[in-house]
């Protein structure tokens, strides 16, 4: 009971609490993560929890585990897979996001924890999502299905900027125009989660991404018609990621399936 207790408190809670924020101003939200990050933590703790290390950052010490999907404008995209029995040794994460794609019960390590906490079952599923500050954890499948989540990393200094006009207008930002299609998953760190979904025919007008990514659930056939006039028909399968930048666009489910796609906004400056 007490290790699933912890495991609330790591996962769900910051989940929680994040998706809470979405209304609230961004250095609101900052401030949140900061203290959430250091309250899953036993007060001897607190002044050694680890902070990003990029010498066991996780393309270096889990390249094995991870297919890196898109690396650009200091955003890096990456999915990770363990199978029975694999483990992730200790590794770093800068400011990131994570969607659990696949789940599988496992157990979690943080520094200094000599027994890992098991993840099974409710909430460790399917859906699971978060936006979190750095971190330093391990894991090990020890279940009987693979595991697999979706990571973003940030690496780029705090704070926020708007891309300018007429590449994107915040006026009509996706995440502000929400609408029954979209559902908030975090906002907090100058970055947004969210994920699209279209049924066949559906559309959605003209709206506008800063710095984002997208990373396709569901796939099928998207018709895009960019500010200016330029129209495309885009195949998008199951799995595939993109890091892209600013644009404001429209698009209609041309297919005979539901699209369902996990964006993020970064609303952050580029590294000079």
């Amino acid at each position: 009971m007490q290790n699933f207790k912890i495991i609330i408190l790591v996962f769900v809670l910051i989940s929680f609490l994040f998706m809470n924020a979405c209304n609230e101003p961004s250095t609101t939200a900052e401030k949140k993560d900061v203290d959430t990050s250091t309250a899953t933590v036993a007060k001897s703790d607190i002044t050694t929890m680890p902070v990003y290390d990029p010498a066991i950052d996780l393309s270096v010490v889990g390249a094995d585990f991870t297919k890196k999907l898109s690396d650009t404008l200091g955003i890096k995209m990456f999915e990770v897979t363990l199978k029975p029995g694999d483990s992730l040794p200790f590794h770093s994460d800068p400011d990131h996001t994570f969607y659990l794609l696949d789940t599988s019960t496992s157990l979690f390590y943080i520094p200094g924890q000599n027994k890992g906490d098991t993840l099974s079952g409710p909430p460790w599923a399917p859906g699971l999502a978060f936006i979190n500050g750095p971190f330093t954890e391990a894991f090990k499948n020890i279940g009987k299905t693979p595991l697999r989540w979706l990571k973003i990393d940030v690496h780029r200094p705090r704070g926020t900027e708007m891309p300018a006009k007429p590449a994107y207008d915040s006026t009509i930002d996706a995440f502000t125009l929400g609408g029954e299609s979209i559902q908030k998953l975090g906002d907090t760190l100058s970055i947004k989660m969210f994920i699209l979904t279209m049924k066949p025919g559906d559309t959605a007008k003209l709206h506008s991404h800063p710095d984002h990514t997208v990373y396709v659930l569901e796939g099928g056939e998207l018709a895009v018609t960019f500010q200016g006039g330029t129209r495309q028909i885009m195949k998008l399968e199951k799995g595939m990621g993109l890091v892209g930048g600013p644009l404001s666009d429209a698009a209609k489910n041309t297919g005979k399936t539901t699209i369902k796609l996990l964006m993020t906004h970064i609303y952050r400056p580029r590294a000079k």
